[in-house]
């Protein structure tokens, strides 16, 4: 499907967008056709923000199966881009939509993207790769109200573990564990109250300043 990943990184190799000519001495409505096809190619790449369409870097990148659990880019060397720990999202006909998290990759002739899928695997067939924003977890942007400042690392069952304390959430709950510390909660100033709600926000317990 034509988008902004079959744009090349080089301006004078854009003699069309889309099928539209563009070329020197091009017809004035090529001109305004390109322009809108830019403006819808742009836009339809922010309905899906996440995943982008890397490939090799440039418009004439090739990507083909190699295994269940590989692919490969052809020609070039971008390991550095699909490096272990990022994720990325595979769609085929067979495929289906699967994402995984790349374990593994090399150069020789082509590049060779090494996967472990969260459930599924590739089939032998046109894939359309993707890359996401992310490094190493979840399948989508995570959304949080406010930043975390936090020491440990952020797993994918959702634990955020330095190993003696640790924060895990899930469908149901929220636990807070410390194995050698106490527990702290601290406002943000002296006379500011604590405040215990449940989901109706019927105050349970108050701890005022």
């Amino acid at each position: 499907m034509a988008g902004i990943k079959e744009y090349d990184t080089t301006a004078g190799n854009n003699s069309t967008i889309n099928s539209i000519d563009i070329s020197e001495g091009c017809a004035p409505s090529g001109i305004n056709n390109a322009i809108r096809q830019i403006l819808a190619d742009s836009r339809s790449q922010w309905n899906d923000a996440n995943w982008f369409e890397y490939g090799d870097g440039d418009g004439s990148f090739t990507i083909a199966y190699a295994s269940g659990t590989s692919f490969t880019v052809n020609g070039i060397d971008v390991t550095s881009i699909y490096h272990a720990g990022r994720r990325v999202r595979a769609v085929g006909s067979s495929t289906g939509t699967i994402y995984g998290t790349i374990s593994s990759s090399s150069f020789s002739t082509n590049t060779t993207v090494n996967v472990t899928w969260d459930s599924g695997s590739l089939s032998n067939e046109s894939l359309t790769i993707s890359l996401s924003i992310l490094s190493s977890t979840n399948s989508g942007i995570p959304v949080l109200n406010q930043d975390l400042d936090v020491n440990g690392t952020v797993t994918a069952d959702g634990i955020i573990n330095d190993a003696t304390q640790w924060i895990k959430f899930d469908s149901a709950n929220t636990f807070f564990s410390s194995a050698a510390l106490g527990l702290i909660i601290q406002t943000p100033s002296d006379n500011e109250n604590t405040i215990f709600r449940n989901s109706g926000s019927s105050e349970r317990m108050r701890i005022d300043s």
